[in-house]
């Protein structure tokens, strides 16, 4: 292992050696890469990426998996004018989320913020408790009233466990 290897690993769990910041250099041919042992493993000093972030909030995930599961999805067409952003309103809305959904920020407004004739997403009711959530909604612009019950799974995911959307 490197000793950029070992700066960028420490740096990452909290050890306070910062990553060296110089340039790189491809070893020349005539200098070999050090043996390694038959049970090293291998790593690839280049790939100094940090884990993926977890998401910001419960808010971002539950509203991601409801805005995109198959049975609620079909309803936003996001191909008709005014449909992006996806707007999130109601008096039980998140108050800020960080989602991104057809190629913009899914925006949160209070029901007085809203233009007349928007379609958004009304939420009236929104419960997270540990590892589940309830949400109910309505998007009048499409007819639509819904509920929706998730679960986190052992990744730590939002799950749909159950949805019912249906038209009026």
């Amino acid at each position: 292992m490197s000793v950029r290897t070992v700066r960028v690993l420490l740096f990452l769990l909290g050890g306070g050696c910062a990553p060296e910041t110089s340039t790189q250099v491809s070893p020349s041919p005539s200098s070999a890469a050090p043996k390694r042992a038959a049970n090293e493993p291998v790593v690839d000093d280049a790939d100094t990426t940090p884990p993926a972030a977890v998401e910001a909030s419960p808010d971002d995930a539950i509203l991601k998996a409801i805005l995109t599961d198959d049975r609620f999805a079909m309803y936003l067409h996001p191909d008709v004018a005014g449909r992006v952003p996806v707007v999130v309103s109601g008096k039980a809305r998140p108050p800020t989320v960080s989602l991104e959904l057809h190629g913009a920020a899914v925006e949160t407004k209070p029901p007085e913020n809203l233009a007349p004739e928007q379609a958004f997403v009304d939420i009236g009711t929104w419960s997270v408790e540990e590892d589940r959530a309830s949400v109910e909604l309505a998007y009048e612009i499409e007819g639509v009233a819904a509920s929706f019950d998730l679960e986190r799974d052992g990744a730590g995911r939002w799950i749909v466990t159950a949805a019912r959307v249906v038209e009026r």
